[in-house]
């Protein structure tokens, strides 16, 4: 699975933010592991330097084989929240469309 990360230029720490999301993509969406073809995140600081909750936003969009791309956005206080929550969301999302595909095999 390639993954590839982008950030928006209010992001710091780029790498350690870049090594930190593809390990926990890899731990976490390892059992699709052999449908998924590529992972691309987009981290991005909505109000930049200004104060403000949950301007914290994490795109995931997942390129597989035998179903669609599937996105998932989420917007909080943290980067390191928004990714987690990001992540959880397309293991559910992902689950849900290959039980689907599954179903519809039968």
């Amino acid at each position: 699975m390639k993954i590839q990360v982008n950030t928006d230029k209010n992001i710091n720490g780029k790498e350690s933010l870049a090594n930190y999301v593809k390990t926990t993509i890899e731990e976490n969406l390892n059992r699709f592991d052999e449908l998924i073809t590529r992972v691309d995140v987009h981290l991005s600081d909505d109000n930049a330097n200004k104060e403000g909750a949950a301007d914290k936003r994490c795109l995931i969009e997942v390129k597989a084989e035998n179903i669609p791309s599937v996105a998932v956005s989420t917007v909080e206080e943290t980067l390191h929240k928004a990714i987690n929550v990001a992540i959880e969301k397309m293991k559910k999302t992902l689950s849900s469309k290959l039980e689907k595909l599954h179903d519809n095999k039968r």
